[in-house]
């Protein structure tokens, strides 16, 4: 559904963070608008399976940021030794896999980087496939965990 805002030609698409599928229903519910992107935390630690399929379902774009985790020195899902076997079997980095990951899985990323090696290989992300045996492994680490913050601490 449009907005004023769109009628007007002052936007084109509506898009929301870090919301939940409650939270997105509840903005149809009111408003009549459904977003046309969502970008919230997505990594194989943190796969939130009911939200992507509402978004599926609604045609919403679900667009994945911290990809890589967090940007404490102590990163777990850089480290996990899943991602990392992956990695390593690939010829890949940690980061090249997990961006991919998603990617395979028709989300869209936002890799953040300042550093032009870390830009290059983020491009390179296209230039290979994870087998799914590995994307399977990689599917299996889910634990809903989030690095940023939760979502569900939100009404």
């Amino acid at each position: 559904t449009n907005t004023i805002f769109q009628f007007s030609g002052k936007v084109k698409n509506i898009g929301v963070s870090n919301f939940l599928q409650h939270h997105i229903q509840e903005l149809i519910d009111k408003t009549g608008v459904c977003p046309d992107v969502i970008q919230t935390e997505h990594h194989p630690h943190c796969v939130q399976s009911e939200l992507i399929e509402f978004c599926r379902r609604t045609g919403i774009f679900y667009q994945a940021y911290s990809s890589l985790g967090t940007t404490t020195s102590n990163n777990p899902i850089l480290t996990d030794p899943v991602v990392t076997e992956v990695s390593q079997k690939l010829g890949k980095s940690v980061p090249q896999v997990l961006l991919r990951w998603a990617v395979q899985q028709g989300m869209g990323v936002l890799p953040k980087s300042c550093n032009p090696q870390h830009i290059q290989e983020n491009i390179d992300i296209f230039s290979f496939q994870i087998p799914e045996e590995e994307m399977l492994k990689l599917n299996s680490l889910n634990r809903e965990k989030h690095y940023c913050w939760n979502p569900k601490d939100i009404v």
